[in-house]
């Protein structure tokens, strides 16, 4: 049985192409801050406006340094694979996209997981001064409404996931055949 049927009015189904497409939007804007980030590091001529000043997190420049890469590639994949899953959902039976649905999981959760912890590293060395200057706040915001609508999302993925298996299971009963262990 799956955790939950419906997410506000929609079919989980919807639910997860909705959350699809908001994990597309939001991780490409989130790589477009990265970037930004790396670019005010990197060029001693950027500086972002309402932001730390390069020269004050220099002496923790390598960290941030290895946080922003991470996520840079944490949000390329996650972006590409959310266009894939689009793509899977609009196209595809659900027992095509059974299996990338579970890789999709697996990743999302870990992918949620790392952005909590390098956000948690950034804003630890920033400290009491993350609410100082405007970018800060806004960067501080983004990630927290980011990181609550990712948790629910994940909620959602399980749900369906779930879902799916019921479907498969019911169909391969009505087919009189059993079920592989790999699915």
């Amino acid at each position: 049985m799956a955790i939950f049927n419906r997410f506000f009015c929609w079919p989980l189904q919807t639910a997860s192409f909705v959350g699809y497409i908001f994990v597309t939007f939001t991780s490409f804007f989130a790589l477009v801050l990265r970037l930004i980030d790396v670019a005010a590091i990197f060029d001693p001529n950027f500086e972002i406006s309402q932001g730390f000043q390069s020269h004050w997190r220099s002496h923790g420049w390598d960290g941030f340094v290895v946080t922003d890469i991470l996520m840079v590639i944490t949000h390329t994949i996650v972006f590409l694979f959310s266009i894939f899953l689009l793509y899977l959902t609009t196209r595809r039976h659900f027992i095509m996209t059974i299996s990338w649905s579970q890789f999709y999981l697996i990743y999302f959760i870990l992918y949620v997981l790392c952005e909590l912890a390098c956000s948690l590293y950034e804003f630890a060395f920033y400290g009491v001064n993350t609410f100082r200057l405007a970018f800060v706040v806004f960067i501080w915001l983004y990630w927290l409404v980011r990181t609550l609508a990712n948790t629910v999302f994940a909620f959602v993925l399980w749900a369906r996931y779930q879902e799916m298996n019921e479907s498969m299971d019911k169909e391969l009963k009505f087919a009189g055949e059993r079920r592989n262990g790999y699915i």
